[in-house]
């Protein structure tokens, strides 16, 4: 009798190979998924920005970004807005409820802003206005907006601060004397105590029905000087 061949054996489908094969096809689609739908998001949102607010020359604001009369609103959206915009405006003499302007009826809110922005703060016979803020606070009580406290563009250094001063002060009624003497002031308290924090103010002004104080600060830790306009009905 003639021998005869074993049968074949079955291919062994779960073999090593075979599963790592497996593997990387699945690994495969889900990578291609993955990149359709970032593409996808990516677009989506491109075609949303070049058809927004966002990318007007001169965009018009809605109701729950902007006051009719210019005043700015301190929501979400109305920074957003005033952010776009470049300037936020408040009517710090004004009856505007400060919840209309998207505040607490009492409460501090600190605003900074994505980009540094120009504030105008409108008072009774005029507007008293900053450049490069990136850091202010608005001050409420009984639901208006009581005071506005300002880091200007000028904080940081005693050169550009006491510029800021000397400039500011032709105008607003503050002396070379008085600025002189807060720069002593500050001087001998640092060298006496060194390494604590140390406040000065020159003394308090009326501009536009506003009232304004200077307040110039060095820092403990730091020994950065700063500077803050805080004004007030």
């Amino acid at each position: 009798m003639a021998p005869t061949s074993a049968p074949p054996r079955p291919r062994d489908v779960s073999s090593p190979q075979r599963r790592r094969q497996r593997k990387d096809v699945v690994l495969t689609v889900v990578t291609i998924a993955v990149v359709v739908a970032v593409c996808a998001v990516a677009g989506f949102a491109a075609w949303a920005m070049a058809n927004s607010w966002w990318t007007e020359t001169d965009p018009a604001p809605s109701a729950d970004q902007q006051l009719a009369d210019g005043q700015s609103r301190f929501d979400r959206a109305g920074v957003d807005f005033l952010t776009r915009q470049g300037v936020a405006t408040v009517h710090l003499t004004g009856d505007t409820a400060a919840t209309d302007l998207g505040l607490d009826a009492d409460g501090v809110r600190r605003i900074e802003p994505l980009v540094p922005i120009g504030i105008e703060v409108v008072g009774s016979t005029g507007t008293i206005s900053f450049g490069g803020v990136d850091d202010f606070g608005l001050a409420t009580t009984a639901d208006r907006v009581t005071r506005v406290d300002v880091l200007p563009a000028a904080s940081g250094s005693w050169q550009t601060i006491t510029a800021d001063l000397r400039n500011r002060g032709a105008a607003w009624g503050w002396s070379e004397d008085e600025i002189s003497a807060l720069e002593s002031e500050l001087g001998d308290a640092s060298r006496s105590a060194p390494g604590q924090t140390h406040t000065a103010a020159l003394p308090g002004v009326t501009v536009d029905g506003i009232d304004v104080e200077a307040i110039v600060t060095i820092e403990a830790d730091s020994g950065r000087v700063q500077l803050r306009y805080v004004l007030s009905r």
